[in-house]
């Protein structure tokens, strides 16, 4: 059984990189919050 790959517009993208600079917290907890893998950043 496979899994269905989560599909991330360029807005959504743009926003999490651009945050993820501005943020104090480790890009783990970052990625976290998001739902997303830290390789994905």
């Amino acid at each position: 059984m496979s899994k269905i790959r989560q599909r991330y517009d360029e807005e959504f993208r743009k926003n999490a990189v651009k945050l993820s600079y501005a943020t104090t917290k480790t890009i783990k907890e970052f990625c976290e919050d998001l739902g997303i893998h830290p390789s994905l950043l």
